[in-house]
C-alpha cells in the first residue's frame, strides 16, 4: 500500500503512528532506517514513501540527528579505547621485555 491511497482525512494519524513507532525503535538503540523499514512493514505500507513522509517531520529529524550524533561519539570513544589498549599492550609487552 502507499501513503497517497490512504484518505487525506485519515493521513495524519496514520504518520503520526508511525512516528512514535519510529520513536519507539530508536529509543531501543535501532538504526533510523531499520526502524523506519519495521515502522513501515508493520503498517504494511512501502518504506520509500514512509521515510520521503518522515523527511518532513522536523522533530523527527532532530530526533534522528541526535542519535547520529551520539553514534559518532560513541564510536570516536571506542576508537580511542582502542588506542589506548593497544598502547597499554605495548607497554605491558616492553616490561615482560625487561625481565
Amino acid at each position: 500500500m502507499k501513503l497517497k491511497d490512504i484518505p487525506e482525512n485519515q493521513l495524519r494519524p496514520v504518520i503520526e503512528a508511525i512516528k512514535k513507532t519510529v520513536v519507539h525503535y530508536l529509543n531501543e538503540g535501532w538504526s533510523y532506517g531499520m526502524a523506519c523499514a519495521t515502522a513501515a512493514n508493520q503498517a504494511q505500507i512501502q518504506k520509500g514513501d514512509v521515510m520521503r513522509a518522515l523527511a518532513k517531520e522536523r522533530d523527527l529529524n532532530d530526533l534522528r540527528t541526535k542519535y547520529n550524533a551520539a553514534k559518532r561519539f560513541d564510536k570516536r570513544k571506542f576508537l580511542f579505547g582502542a588506542e589506548a589498549s593497544k598502547d597499554i599492550l605495548k607497554m605491558l609487552e616492553e616490561l615482560e621485555a625487561k625481565k
